[in-house]
């Protein structure tokens, strides 16, 4: 049996699994590089060498960078600015949460950042007296989190995974801004319909009685007495500013960058070794490292190339339709499965798509990328939106705002791919 059917076989059992999550994802993750080495697609240098590698890098640093902004008393300064704004309309509470989700995953994931805004809201509702209710901001705050992060290239793991592809690929990497050009409509988008008709709609069809509050929630203010340690806020501040500017404007690795920021965090003392490491998303560091193997194992094999070629002989020559195809192609499946499972299927595809028509990868796969990360109409989604769910929203529920936000910004997306990269 060719290797190409080998690899395009494994691929198929490895999306079924993604998609009906029969055993977790990082575990078919784990499984499906084992079983390209030992059928001979991937060396032993090439199973393992995403582990390594800038992207899982990134993520560690990354991880410890955000967890710095619980130890410093940041995150418990935001939670009482919060709080305190709540006395105002239940609205514009949403859109000052929806704003501030967004900057902090410019550099932090979108997970973190949803996990600090829950307990904040459940005390918002808590106190608030009935004028806010957590089932009008978990899922929207939750999605403008995720589109925040999917504006540049450090704060997903679907765009550190597309990065490690495509610089296995081709050597270029995506520069931080790099996604903002397809993302930054979108997230324009999602403030506009929030700010006219999202919330009258949303008041309208979020019509459930939210489960009760945790209890935590009805204790004191529930945003934490933690006092902000201004001396550490301002190295934490520092720090952050130096590594998004060496992001933006130098060629350093990322992977370096970040782990260089994290470094510094630990050694000032803003965070503790033993805090730092805990902070860590292992899982998510072997998802995106087995990724990267699957992905070149896909590309190694000829899989790559004989799925572009199907593509290429159904959508034709154009680099730009094709490219249009990647992106709607990766927005529809990640609604099925998790984003970074997605681009761990899309991005070697489109790969090969570019490769074959000789066209520049870097819109291939950022377009890979963008379309996973626009992917928020189910709770299979992404992991980001599922952890929304306590709020007692419905299929229905995510398929409305979600689906809304995600029609908008593929659509704006399609366009500026145009008006950018072709």
């Amino acid at each position: 049996m060719q290797p190409s059917t080998i690899a395009i076989i494994i691929m198929v059992l490895t999306l079924i699994a993604y998609v009906t999550n029969i055993i977790p994802a990082v575990l078919t993750t784990i499984i499906s590089i084992l079983a390209m080495h030992f059928t001979g697609i991937l060396t032993a240098a090439q199973t393992m060498s995403g582990w390594g590698g800038t992207a899982a890098i990134m993520i560690l640093g990354m991880n410890i960078v955000g967890g710095a902004f619980f130890t410093t008393g940041l995150s418990a300064s935001i939670g009482r600015f919060l709080y305190k704004s709540a006395g105002g309309s239940e609205k514009g509470f949403l859109l000052t949460a929806m704003l501030l989700a967004t900057v902090l995953a410019l550099f932090i994931n979108p997970m973190a950042i949803i996990s600090i805004f829950m307990p904040i809201i459940d005390s918002v509702e808590s106190q608030s007296g009935g004028k806010v209710s957590r089932k009008m901001l978990y899922l929207p705050v939750g999605i403008a989190a995720i589109y925040g992060g999917s504006l540049t290239a450090v704060s997903t793991s679907c765009a550190v995974t597309g990065n490690g592809l495509l610089e296995a690929a081709s050597g270029q990497t995506f520069s931080l801004l790099h996604p903002a050009m397809l993302v930054g409509p979108g997230v324009i988008a999602e403030f506009v319909i929030m700010a006219t008709f999202g919330y009258p709609l949303l008041k309208k069809c979020f019509n459930f009685e939210s489960p009760a509050l945790p209890a935590a929630a009805t204790a004191g203010n529930g945003t934490s007495e933690q006092k902000l340690d201004k001396t550490k806020v301002a190295i934490l501040a520092a720090v952050l500013i130096a590594a998004i500017c060496c992001f933006a404007f130098t060629k350093l690795n990322m992977g370096i960058i970040a782990l260089s920021a994290a470094t510094i965090l630990m050694v000032t003392g803003c965070i503790s070794v033993k805090e730092a490491f805990s902070r860590v998303s292992w899982t998510t560091i072997a998802l995106v490292a087995g990724g990267i193997a699957i992905g070149t194992g896909i590309q190694s094999s000829g899989a790559a190339e004989v799925l572009a070629n199907g593509v290429i002989g159904a959508a034709g020559q154009s680099p730009y339709l094709l490219c249009v195809v990647v992106l709607v192609f990766s927005t529809i499946l990640s609604n099925l499965m998790a984003n970074t499972s997605t681009v761990v299927v899309t991005a070697p595809i489109a790969i090969g798509i570019a490769q074959a028509i000789g066209a520049d990868i870097l819109p291939f796969v950022l377009a890979a990328v963008v379309g996973a990360n626009f992917s928020v109409s189910t709770i299979l989604a992404n992991a980001s939106v599922a952890i929304t769910a306590p709020a007692g929203y419905r299929f229905k529920d995510f398929f409305l705002w979600g689906g809304i936000v995600n029609l908008v910004a593929t659509i704006l997306g399609i366009i500026a791919l145009k008006i950018f990269f072709f």
